[in-house]
């Protein structure tokens, strides 16, 4: 080893065959721990786990009072505070790397490697908190970002980006077992990697099996105070060690920058040396270290988890903070680890490890080792087990997410499938059957009200409905044909479907009065189909317009029920400009009808074609063209609205193609452009109301014809695919089948359905479940929720298969890479070039509506082709080539991760960007973004979450939830702290500072104290942040819930436990005053209100509106069945918070005083609320538990003052 030659460096040889604080210097580590030592470890670790797990279930349980739920295994209740979030980004963006990698970056590039690569992998946490708001602002509902993807690309991109998103969960995990096992293996006798590997993973399981998502937050928070506690140990024993041994080189900051100022260091750093900021490879490591972690971040589903379990603010704050304390982890541990490796090296006069050590991140285990001897082993191997399992449990977590909410309730929902995977479930079978059982007659009456038979069994046994519409709403069809097609289609038309239209009209090029056709001056053929469909809606307004209200075109090989016809238009208004049809989305900006499956005119659109349109052949051309689009051009140019024809299950009515076609998804390419439903196939997306069909041969007109009018099996009622929904539409409410929000036109196509909290049957199913101490609990029998509920607790059985089997993959994918030997370095930078081509499109998934699925997919694949052919290419270019002895040393190199890294993150998101750009299809931005927000769990709906930051009444209903106007407003600061925060702190890390450190070029002695001291710094404020931060938030929000509920039971002892029996005063915490016997008195000055108001000097309560209600138990607790009128008291009736809005009481100003008073009556309050609310209250207030309640209006003058009724 060549040392500078200077006169603080000429006594170094001296001491180099020294030895540090009592333990022999020389080559390489030494094993000291026995295998028994470690198997204690892990056993008390796993223990440990355990009960913390265990404990986090029985906070949420009876302080919380969460139900067992699949989303709260996936999201923790959804509203995890800042300090909960922030200590898990930071827990769980602590790998084995950022301990072993970041070292050894440390020991090769000096003060430059530990800051790049803290910095490198900080910026995409603070970025990551901008894409937060924007899922939880457009997609609330949503769980996993591939939802996202689905509900706004469909199927094929999903499927792609599935892959990826699995692909980074699998490199992430094998860079952390891979490191761990290395450690392990490296310090313990005896013990190999598949037995190092398995204990691990044993506690992984243990820990996502009992806790979920939300355990994770717990553990977390452990394995940073153990991590920062170790850590600042290291520190001081670095930097300021109170027993200096006379041999040691370390002790002080001055004697380790003499000893890293005597060392010559890489070539690349200015002057040699390691005391430099000043390092073309430290920096060219720094961007491969940002490039790769962004693919590490936002392709990575356990920081989508951690966004889903935080409402925005709270996770944008979480996020920037935790950035933040991370950054203070592999800069702090890496500057003492590293450098102290360096001096140590200096000291003996040779190097401690070998090259291949170096890289698998050993520099900390033997600066451990010299500096604490076994103390040292035991603590690298606390921490090192701590960030597997922390990080590790997120990523199982993560993985069985999209498992399930992925790629089992999207991809494998088939009919089928469904039958066979639920029949291998006893559980669910007997959930099922008993549900089934219950639910009685009543499901069928329910799913005949949904299928539109109002009038119950009758409908399908007469014709009564369908002949009052054939007087009512009155059809004229007219049959577009040649002379050529009489006798070989049009004449089968005339024989099936024709008969049933009030009017019949055949339209030919020649008029024929034996067939009859009406024949229009037009050339026949297809560039003539416009002038023949203009001139024949003319002909029908001149000759018909008094005797039909709705005009129908149709092909000569289209099928038309025309009953269904009808019952779609009695919805409507023959004076409603207005046509319906299947619509296309393209050519024009509200979309057009396409003309095979036939479109019908309302009286008042052909009017207007007939009185203005044909008069302006500007834009309602004669001739040419297109002839359903040149209709749509004309249509929008009139004025006429495109109307939806779906079914209120969001399926197609009218068909392109045969049924076959439809049924098979057997569509031309052209097809998935041009289709405003996304080309759905398959019975789940046909509707039972189909209206028209087209390409149908002759034979099948009769065919067609036959099953329609004839055949029918005896007394059947459809059932769905999958037991547990009635609709696959993500528009449509999948409990009921009806239209939601804008998908509704009419109250009986509008969704009533309502949160399971709400619902007293499922309260009742809770308990009965409790109560039940078999293996096999009993079934569900709300009969709105039940089927789902069952649907969802055979999902939660199948979330634990799911994370018992990751946690088996673990283990061959480990055992692989640790036979190819291949490095944990090797493995970090290459990550990058694999997944960094998905994060720019998975990025604008989010924020740009003008992205398509097939920019997003070819951006991704030209991106890892693209990176993956830089990469070879560059390494090859290197001595030694590819050959499989130089292959791993190549293609590891900085040069050739540098362009892999960066060609693919490029050119990724460049082609991305253009190809989207090269769509020219009509956008509706309003209706993508609606779709994103239509992903919901229909048992708990995310308004529910969001009605106290946005004010919303009746958030429990399915069908009202805010606009994204609202949201978007309510949240602004939430996204522009998340902008600015992340904006600023990313200059400051990438320019600000690194900048500043050049200038000083190589650090003397005062600078290096100042950098130093800076990492302490660093060190112990985010130390002090990350430990006592969490902790009181955690325990802030477990008081408040806790005062909640005992705020709950209070209100009982006002309302006293019998109504008969005279209730009780609250109990008051403060000073202690004389109290009325009367529920009639303020609980906060205890006067009477009766006398409060008729003393108009007496200043009344103002009203802070804490949502702490008499009827409030918590905004995250149930109402409990026990108490009759518990569920009465609870928040889950919002609707109480604006009554006075609704019974329009004034004047209203005054409504927000505890001594005014009005006091309606139950009746009063349930005529103010919706029908759907007031069967629900009804039923609330008399029948809960079966208890017989006489209310009193005594009840009536009971509020909280903070929030009083009225």
């Amino acid at each position: 080893m060549k040392l500078r030659n200077h006169t603080d460096c000429m006594n170094v040889s001296a001491l180099w065959n020294g030895n540090l604080n009592g333990t022999n210097s020389g080559i390489g580590i030494q094993k000291s721990l026995e295998s028994w030592h470690l198997v204690v470890t892990v056993l008390v670790l796993g223990v440990f786990v355990g009960v913390i797990s265990k404990i986090f279930n029985l906070i949420r349980k009876h302080i919380y009072g969460d139900k067992e739920n699949l989303d709260i295994s996936f999201d923790a209740g959804g509203r995890v505070s800042s300090g909960l979030t922030a200590t898990t980004i930071v827990s769980q963006w602590t790998w084995t790397a950022t301990l072993l990698k970041s070292s050894a970056v440390a020991s090769k590039y000096g003060i430059s490697g530990p800051f790049w690569y803290a910095a490198g992998a900080t910026i995409q946490i603070f970025m990551f908190s901008m894409i937060t708001v924007q899922l939880k602002t457009r997609a609330p509902g949503a769980k996993t970002f591939l939802q996202v993807i689905k509900a706004r690309f469909g199927g094929r991109t999903h499927i792609v980006f599935c892959i990826f998103a699995l692909i980074t969960n699998i490199i992430v995990t094998a860079m952390l077992m891979l490191g761990g096992a290395v450690v392990l293996t490296t310090l313990v006798k005896e013990i190999s990697v598949p037995f190092a590997v398995t204990m691990m993973t044993s506690v992984i399981c243990i820990n996502t099996f009992i806790g979920g998502l939300g355990a994770t937050f717990y553990i977390s928070y452990f394995n940073n105070v153990v991590t920062f506690v170790v850590m600042l140990l290291f520190m001081s024993r670095v930097y300021n060690n109170p027993d200096p041994h006379p041999d040691n080189p370390l002790g002080s900051i001055a004697s380790l920058h003499r000893l890293l100022s005597c060392k010559i260091g890489p070539p690349e750093n200015l002057d040699n040396s390691y005391l430099t900021m000043v390092s073309s490879k430290g920096f060219m490591f720094g961007i491969i270290n940002i490039i790769g972690n962004f693919g590490a971040v936002f392709v990575d589903q356990s920081f989508w988890q951690s966004g889903v379990a935080a409402k925005p603010k709270q996770g944008v704050w979480g996020f920037l903070i935790g950035g933040l304390v991370w950054f203070a982890i592999p800069f702090v541990f890496a500057t003492t680890m590293g450098l102290s490796y360096i001096a140590m090296e200096t000291h003996a006069g040779e190097s401690l490890l070998c090259a291949d050590q170096v890289n698998e991140g050993l520099v900390p285990v033997i600066v451990a080792q010299r500096l604490f001897g076994k103390l040292g082993e035991f603590l690298i191997i606390v921490i090192i087990i701590f960030a597997v399992i922390s990080t590790g449990s997120a990523e199982v977590i993560a993985v069985a997410s999209i498992l399930v909410y992925d790629i089992y309730q999207i991809h494998l929902k088939e009919s089928v499938r469904i039958t066979l995977l639920f029949g291998n479930s006893s559980e669910y079978q007997a959930t099922r059957s008993q549900t089934q059982f219950y639910r009685g007659v009543d499901s069928i009456k329910r799913q005949d009200k949904t299928l539109g038979y109002e009038d119950g069994h009758n409908h399908r046994d007469n014709t009564s409905s369908a002949d009052t519409l054939y007087k009512t709403v009155r059809v004229l069809c007219w049959v577009m044909t040649s002379p050529k097609n009489l006798k070989t289609k049009a004449q089968h038309v005339r024989a099936t479907w024709a008969k049933r239209c009030n009017i019949i009209i055949f339209i030919s090029s020649e008029t024929n009065k034996d067939f009859p056709t009406v024949g229009i001056n037009t050339t026949e053929g297809r560039d003539h189909l416009t002038a023949k469909t203009m001139n024949a809606f003319k002909y029908c307004w001149d000759n018909y317009k008094d005797q039909a209200d709705w005009f129908l075109k149709a092909d000569d090989d289209t099928f038309v029920i025309v009953e269904n016809l009808r019952y779609l238009l009695l919805s409507y208004k023959r004076t409603d400009p207005i046509y319906f049809g299947h619509k296309f989305k393209a050519n024009v900006k509200q979309g057009y009808m396409s003309g095979g499956g036939g479109y019908v005119l309302s009286h008042e659109a052909l009017r207007r074609l007939a009185e203005k349109g044909l008069q302006d052949p500007e834009h309602c051309r004669k001739d040419g063209g297109a002839e359903d689009v040149e209709m749509g051009k004309c249509m929008e140019y009139l004025g006429v609205a495109v109307g939806d024809s779906r079914d209120a299950m969001g399926r197609s009515r009218f068909h392109c193609f045969d049924i076959s076609a439809h049924l098979e998804g057997r569509y031309p390419d052209w097809y998935h452009k041009y289709d405003a439903n996304g080309a759905t196939y398959g019975p789940g997306n046909i509707s039972d109301y189909s209206i028209s069909f087209h390409y149908v041969k002759p034979r099948m007109m009769y065919h067609l014809d036959f099953f329609t009018y004839h055949l029918r099996p005896y007394d059947s009622v459809v059932v769905s695919a999958e037991p547990h929904r009635l609709v696959t539409d993500a528009n449509s409410c999948i409990l009921c089948g009806k239209a939601k929000g804008r998908m509704s036109r009419l109250n009986r196509d509008k969704c009533r359905c309502q949160s399971m909290t709400y619902c007293i049957d499922c309260h009742r199913d809770d308990i009965l479940r409790m109560e039940c101490r078999r293996a096999v609990k009993p079934g569900f029998r709300c009969s709105v929720h039940g089927d789902f509920r069952a649907y969802y607790a055979y999902l939660a059985s199948l979330k634990n298969w799911c994370i018992v089997w990751c946690c088996v993959a673990i283990l061959p994918i480990t055992y692989g890479l640790s036979a190819l030997k291949v490095s944990l370095s090797w493995v970090y930078l290459f990550m990058g070039i694999l997944i960094g081509p998905a994060v720019v499109p998975v990025s604008l998934c989010m924020f740009w509506a003008r992205l398509t699925g097939k920019a997003m997919v070819a951006g991704t694949m030209g991106g890892v082709t693209i990176g993956l052919t830089v990469w070879l290419s560059v390494a090859a270019s290197h001595k030694g080539g590819l050959g499989p002895n130089y292959f791993f040393e190549n293609t590891g190199s900085e040069s050739s991760m540098l362009w892999g890294n960066l060609s693919a993150i490029a050119s990724g998101g460049l082609i991305t960007w253009i190809c989207s750009l090269l769509n020219h299809s009509v956008i509706d931005t309003t209706e993508i973004w609606e779709n994103t927000r239509d992903i919901d769990n229909p048992l708990s709906p995310w308004p529910e979450m969001y009605a106290r930051e946005l004010g919303i009444s009746g958030a429990h209903l399915l069908d009202r939830r805010p606009s994204l106007s609202e949201i978007k407003k309510v949240f602004k600061s939430a996204k522009l702290i998340a902008i600015f925060g992340a904006t600023f702190l990313t200059v400051c890390l990438l320019v600000i500072w690194p900048l500043s450190a050049m200038s000083s070029g190589v650090m003397n002695l005062s600078e290096f104290i100042i950098w130093i001291n800076i990492s302490k710094i660093c060190g112990y404020l985010a130390g002090v942040v990350i430990i006592i931060l969490p902790l009181v938030d955690e325990a802030i929000s477990i008081w408040t819930a806790v005062r909640r509920k005992t705020m709950a039971l209070n209100d009982v002892n006002i309302l006293g436990g019998n109504l008969n029996e005279p209730a009780k005063p609250p109990v008051h915490r403060g000073k202690k005053k004389e109290r009325k016997e009367s529920p009639n008195i303020c609980v906060l000055c205890f006067k009477d209100i009766d006398e409060m108001k008729k003393d108009k000097r007496f200043p009344s309560h103002t009203n802070d509106r804490n949502t702490d209600n008499v009827f409030g138990t918590s905004s995250q607790g149930d109402p409990t069945t026990d108490d009759p009128l518990s569920f009465a008291r609870s928040d889950h009736l919002p609707e109480f918070l604006t009554i006075a809005d609704t019974l329009d009481l004034s004047p209203i100003n005054d409504t927000h005083s505890c001594s005014r008073r009005f006091a309606p009556s139950f009746g009063e309050l349930a005529r103010g609320l919706d029908n759907p609310v007031e069967s629900t209250l009804n039923e609330t207030m008399f029948s809960v538990n079966d208890t017989r309640l006489s209310l009193s209006s005594s009840y009536s003058s009971i509020s909280n003052p903070r929030d009083p009724i009225f």
